[in-house]
Order: C-alpha cells, then structure tokens, then sequence
C-alpha cells in the first residue's frame, strides 16, 4: 500500500513537471522548432524544478527543528542563486542581443519567478503536513475505537460470568445455602477485579476489606470449623472516605492459603490491621507447612509483585517488613491513606 502511494506521488510529480516543460516550450516555439528553443526551454525548467525540491525535501527540514531564521536565510539564497542561474544560461543563449538593462529586468524577474515557485513547494509542504496530520489522527482515532471495543468485550465477558453466577446463587440459595453464599462471594470478588470503579488507580478501603471478607467467606465454606483465622480490625480510619492500592492486602490473605498452616488449633493464623486518617497498618502471620517455602522474598513471586506496586505508587511513602525463621511467615507493611 505504501509503496503504491509513493508511486502515485512520483507520476504526479512526473505529470506536472511534463505539463510545465510542454507549456514553456509552446510558449518559446515560433514558426518553427529550433534546437535553441528546446534549449532555452531546459534553461527556464531545470532551475525550476531544482529550486522546487531543494526547498521542499531540504530547506524545510529547518521548520520541523523550529529553525526558522536559518530557512528564511537558506531560502532567500536559493531565490538568489536561482534568479543568477536562469539569468547566466539565458545571457549565454542570447549574449549578442542583452544590454545591461535587459540583464536587470531579467534578474528582477527571475527573482520574482523564484519567489512564486517557492511559495508553491511550501504549499505543497503544509499540503503534505496537514495530510499526514489527518492520517494519523484517523490512525488515533480507530485505534482508540479499537480499545474502546475491546474495553466493552472485556467487560461484556464478566459481565456475563456475573449474570450467570447469580442465577446458579438463586438455584442453589434453596437447597444449599452454604453453597449459593460461596457462589454469591465468589461473583462479588470478580466485580471487584473486573469492574471496581478507581481513583487514579486506588480503589476505597471499603472495597479492599469487603474483599478479603468475601474470600474469607469462601475458605470457611471450604474448611468450616478447622479454619483457624482471626482478622482484628481496629482503629480510627474511615473506610469509606479512604483509598489505597487495589490487591495489596488481599494478596497478602491468599498467600496465606497458598502455603501457610490455617486449619491447626494450635497453629492460628493473625491478621490486624490497624488504621488512622493517614496511615494503615497492615500485620499477617501465619505458620508455615513443612514442604512448601512461604511466597517471600526468597521465591520473588506475589510479595514481591506487592512490594513492587508500592514502590511504584508510594515512593518512599511505604514500609515493608518481612519477618520469617524456620516455622513462621509475617508480613507487616504500612501503607499512606489518601
């Protein structure tokens, strides 16, 4: 396609440049064709077309760097030097004839002549200009209609594994309510992934703790009584009015399932998170199995993902520790509220 494109171009160029050497010939042709003619012709033409290029593929590059006192510099000795070109090549076709009065009228004129061709190859340049600029907004645009349609597949699809989510919660809600309350858990955690409404990328502490309460929810379905968690909440925060880092804490709670002890009555799981208007602590301790190494530093896999995030959206704003010996895993992180 480009390079069709191009070649349109150069038959367009070749085009105009034939009609313009054609029409300066019939212009000079007498009663008959003389080689004089046709040289005088080429005298006109080929400082023509030289000019014409020499500023559009040269002398403009000045403008796309903002140089602009050095193309209007570049630009009046390419008119100069053009006038002085045709006007040596026209003297020495007809040197026996030319006074110095015709010398400076015909300098004068070819300064002219200069002037109206340059205009030209700069309307042609912003021609060029404005046309790269519509096709790259038309590129911006459908490329941002692409995304747009691909936003709304993106959300079409858990919209649809919501839909059908809640109609298996209505059919098991009857039967099995321990069953329909996990479903139920279970399609409000993937609206939080999918489809939770954010603040410069943070979401409202709310949201965060109602998450971990949903999965929570889910594991005692799964475990029932043999879950031995306890998650404290305390403090002066206001969960509501409050925003942090989407996934941060929950990420923390399911590494715990992933491959800590949770189901020991002598092994509890400790969860406390403490919060002010400010900040939020955030402390999780867990045992740890015998034949699986805790997802920490050592492993680099969620908890460092975490601290990762942190970095990145609270630069020298967090703290993270990580306290871990043979038989216990803990966390603690404190994180700035906004």
């Amino acid at each position: 396609m480009k390079n069709r494109k191009k070649i349109n171009i150069i038959l367009i160029h070749t085009l105009f440049w034939v009609s313009f050497f054609c029409s300066r010939f019939l212009l000079n042709v007498q009663s008959e064709i003389t080689f004089h003619q046709v040289l005088d012709t080429l005298t006109h033409s080929f400082p023509t077309v030289i000019l014409f290029y020499v500023l559009l593929l040269g002398v403009t590059r000045f403008l796309e760097i903002d140089r602009l006192l050095l193309f209007w510099v570049c630009t009046v000795t390419l008119i100069f030097l053009y006038a002085l070109v045709r006007n040596s090549g026209m003297y020495m076709l007809d040197a026996e004839i030319w006074t110095k009065k015709d010398y400076n009228f015909m300098f004068k004129s070819n300064i002219w002549n200069g002037i109206i061709f340059c205009l030209l190859s700069l309307g042609y340049y912003y021609l060029q200009k404005q046309q790269e600029s519509e096709n790259k907004n038309f590129i911006l645009k459908s490329q941002l209609n692409q995304r747009e349609l691909d936003y709304l597949k993106a959300q079409m699809n858990p919209h649809f594994l919501y839909n059908t989510l809640n109609s298996i919660y209505s059919d098991a809600y009857e039967t099995n309510p321990k069953l329909a309350r996990s479903i139920l858990a279970l399609s409000e955690m993937m609206r939080y992934s999918f489809d939770r409404p954010e603040q410069k990328g943070l979401v409202k502490l709310k949201d965060e703790l109602d998450i971990i309460d949903q999965y929570l929810e889910i594991q005692k379905s799964r475990f029932g009584e043999k879950l031995n968690i306890n998650f404290e909440k305390v403090g002066t925060y206001n969960s509501e009015v409050n925003y942090i880092l989407p996934f941060v804490l929950i990420t923390v709670v399911e590494n715990v399932f992933k491959h800590g002890v949770f189901t020991k009555r002598d092994k509890p799981v400790s969860i406390l998170l403490y919060a002010n208007t400010q900040n939020l602590t955030f402390d999780c301790k867990n045992y740890k199995t015998k034949s699986v190494q805790i997802d920490g530093p050592s492993n680099g896999n969620g908890i460092e993902k975490i601290k990762r995030m942190l970095e990145l959206s609270y630069p020298n704003q967090y703290k993270m520790d990580i306290i871990e010996d043979e038989n216990i895993f803990e966390i603690k992180m404190i994180i700035p509220l906004t």
